[in-house]
């Protein structure tokens, strides 16, 4: 796809705010990557704000694209998901998202939940139905691949969060992947994109954990926009995501992270996500208590 260079002159702001809500999971440099990226093809300044608390802005309170403190989006589907069927008017997709490599994805937009164990524990749980009664960790309750694809794993086998002996909520995927190392819990759920980038990075990983299983395939997250901003610069700048890995000096960057280029999108590819929380309404990752 041929980038549209008038499209590029107007409606270029002097700044353009990008806003994660995906790190540390996901590396910080990806997003540092695509910043300097689209600051070289905007000719604008580009500011990265990192927020690590959530996987998308909470519900209880105002969003940054709303209060127009940020142009650009990644959050973790779920949360798109919300925003989209509250009928928010200031959020809307920007129809691109990353191509990341895994063995099932196929060249899908798509990604999995891997079920991860300490390998000292490979012959106490072969499957996941043996970690019945065990220390699990999730990262965030809204988390896709951290929390719902596992309680539609639980809802297939009879059962809800009183599977698991005792839950923690770690506050991120890499947090419950130490946790795990560290032998403070038996199991998590992780992106598959971040067990893979964790093992590359260390080593070490790969003779502590075993992956069980993986759970999916997931809808890729989302890169939402400011509805606000003008069409020409949303339309400029998946333009050009969409033709980043055909620059071979970008490209070799992407690959770092597991990412063979951008392809488009839509709000109907999220579909499944919604689909997947109605499987799962009226459970949640807390115990329940019976009297």
């Amino acid at each position: 796809m041929e980038v549209d260079q008038n499209s590029t002159n107007g409606g270029i702001p002097d700044v353009l705010r990008m806003m994660t809500y995906m790190s540390p999971g996901i590396p910080i440099e990806y997003y540092n990557l695509i910043a300097h990226y689209l600051e070289e093809k905007l000719g604008c300044r580009v500011y990265l704000i990192y927020e690590s608390r959530w996987s998308g802005p909470p519900h209880d309170k105002t969003d940054p694209f709303t209060l127009g403190d940020a142009d650009i989006g990644f959050i973790c589907s779920t949360y798109f998901r919300r925003l989209h069927y509250s009928h928010n008017n200031d959020v809307e997709l920007l129809p691109v998202a990353p191509l990341v490599t895994h063995i099932r994805a196929h060249g899908a937009p798509v990604y999995f939940a891997d079920v991860i164990i300490h390998k000292d524990n490979m012959k106490k749980y072969k499957d996941f139905e043996a970690l019945r009664g065990c220390k699990w960790a999730y990262n965030d309750p809204e988390s896709l691949s951290g929390s719902i694809i596992t309680l539609k794993e639980l809802k297939k086998m009879g059962a809800n969060a009183n599977f698991f002996g005792h839950l923690l909520q770690s506050g991120s995927h890499l947090k419950s992947i130490d946790m795990v190392v560290n032998k403070d819990v038996d199991g998590a759920a992780i992106d598959s994109t971040t067990m893979a980038l964790m093992m590359e990075k260390n080593p070490d990983l790969k003779r502590q954990l075993h992956i069980l299983t993986s759970w999916g395939p997931l809808p890729i997250q989302p890169i939402i926009t400011r509805k606000s901003l003008p069409n020409d610069l949303k339309r400029s700048i998946a333009a050009h995501l969409l033709v980043m890995h055909q620059d071979p000096k970008w490209l070799n960057k992407l690959t770092e992270f597991h990412v063979t280029k951008f392809t488009k999108t839509s709000v109907e590819m999220y579909e499944e996500d919604e689909e997947l929380k109605k499987e799962v309404k009226g459970m949640s990752m807390n115990k329940q208590v019976y009297y």
